[in-house]
């Protein structure tokens, strides 16, 4: 497996598919979220509101992933995931996201996805966390079609963090 890891935008550093740790009602949220809703235009907006209000009215769990087209993005498709906030939540469920982002990809038979690291920011789970999870599932997965998983961090210690981890 082929793991680079980014300090950039992440709409900027481009795969098949790119993540949005956003929250459980699939709604425009900050930072990595708002700048993905952003890119992608009104129609991800509309698509993510029909899919909450039809299958999840009472928003996603944290570590579910729901597929949405990527519009204006150059991906594919954008996979939403709600991951745990620090204090609150079971930080184990990092793995869960990361797991069931890459079963995803697999299932869309994806060959890259970039990705943030999940429950940083505003969820405030410290990067070490967050990279240990990433690494531990990336390290015991079985890849068939994924050839490439891009981290994309905006903050330059969770990419020293990330490049650490990943070297």
């Amino acid at each position: 497996m082929n793991v680079e890891v980014y300090k950039d935008s992440i709409i900027q550093v481009k795969s098949d598919a790119v993540v949005s740790p956003g929250n459980s009602f699939l709604k425009p949220g900050g930072g990595t979220s708002k700048e993905i809703f952003l890119g992608a235009g009104e129609e991800m907006k509309k698509e993510a509101e029909e899919l909450r209000k039809l299958y999840y009215p009472e928003g996603i769990d944290i570590g579910d992933v729901v597929v949405t087209n990527a519009y204006n993005l150059p991906f594919r498709y954008v996979f939403h995931t709600v991951g745990p906030i620090y204090g609150k939540d079971d930080l184990e469920n990092i793995r869960d996201c990361y797991y069931n982002l890459l079963e995803k990809a697999e299932e869309k038979e994806l060959s890259s996805i970039t990705m943030p690291g999940i429950s940083l920011g505003v969820f405030g789970v410290p990067p070490d966390i967050v990279a240990d999870y990433a690494k531990e599932v990336i390290d015991n997965f079985n890849f068939s079609s994924l050839k490439t998983i891009r981290f994309v961090l905006a903050k330059e210690k969770d990419y020293r963090t990330f490049l650490k981890r990943f070297e």
